[in-house]
């Protein structure tokens, strides 16, 4: 009996331990819509999807420091953000990868309220037709923002509103294998609201 009392203190110490730790390896996914239209592709029953800068799923992985006695936390994630249309005869996407590093006021019960900065690295909208164009262009690398709320599910875990914050300057355009200078073009704007879902663990 005591070495049964003695070993359930030792798991509770345990999970208390754990409960007390700051650092967390953490993921994300979720939704964004918003930016410019950068590619229309139309369907043969009149239908047509656009492809735009703002757009559409982003998932992540990173590191969130939370200690257990302040109201701070910081949180840094690599990300995949990309919209995509199939059809076909061809496809459209445009691609970045975007680094966030993120702070936030945990003061308040369930809620955590920040943001911080976002730097898409190489942004690239594509196209293909089959027997027809071949399309690229390539983006300069954007430095944006993030401003984002979130409600706590979990100890480490959240559902997040957000809004990312960013420009996008073309830096070169390739069609059909030639390739041509676009730095005078107008900025592509890729501001968007998104909903995602963060998980610590």
């Amino acid at each position: 009996m005591i070495a049964v009392v003695l070993t359930a203190l030792g798991l509770s110490a345990s999970a208390a331990a754990q409960d007390d730790r700051s650092v967390f390896f953490v993921v994300s996914g979720g939704m964004t819509y918003g930016g410019d239209t950068l590619v229309t592709t139309n369907y043969t029953d009149g239908t047509s999807y656009d492809i735009r800068a703002g757009n559409l799923f982003q998932f992540g992985a990173g590191v969130l420091w939370q200690a257990p006695d302040q109201p701070f936390s910081v949180q840094a994630t690599v990300n995949y953000h990309f919209d995509r249309n199939n059809a076909q005869n061809g496809d459209a996407r445009f691609e970045r990868t975007p680094i966030e590093l993120l702070a936030f006021y945990n003061g308040v019960p369930k809620w955590r309220f920040g943001g911080g900065l976002r730097w898409s690295l190489s942004p690239t909208v594509s196209a293909h037709v089959d027997g027809g164009d071949d399309v690229t262009i390539h983006f300069k690398d954007a430095i944006g923002g993030v401003i984002e709320a979130g409600y706590k599910v979990a100890k480490a875990a959240w559902i997040n509103a957000r809004v990312g914050i960013e420009q996008y300057q073309a830096k070169d355009f390739t069609r059909n294998g030639q390739t041509y200078d676009a730095s005078g073009a107008d900025k592509t704007n890729g501001t968007h609201f998104g909903i995602n879902l963060t998980w610590g663990f």
